[in-house]
């Protein structure tokens, strides 16, 4: 997949989920710079480009237009336990 497809795909994510880029981060479990890093044209690979997809597919699931209910609902206690970004994040810790 070419390296601007996937800079829009993680533009659109950032305006349709109403997450920060520090908060988009953590779901990808890295630090802000590398996330920018990506942004800026670096490639995203393995279990970052699997958390995209995981993430853009969860995003479809909501079907809300407002990035601020979006966001709510992706900070919100999912399943009785962490939310949904938590438990992103915690996948991709322990991955590293």
């Amino acid at each position: 997949m070419s390296v601007s497809i996937t800079n829009e795909r993680l533009h659109l994510a950032q305006q349709k989920s109403g997450l920060t880029w520090l908060t988009l981060s953590y779901v990808f479990g890295v630090e802000e710079p590398q996330l920018h890093a990506w942004l800026a044209g670096e490639e995203i690979v393995g279990a970052h480009q699997e958390t995209l997809e995981v993430f853009e597919q969860h995003l479809a699931t909501i079907h809300m237009d407002d990035p601020f209910i979006v966001r709510e609902v992706l900070l919100a206690p999912y399943n009785g336990e962490n939310s949904w970004v938590d438990q992103m994040r915690l996948r991709n810790v322990s991955k590293v």
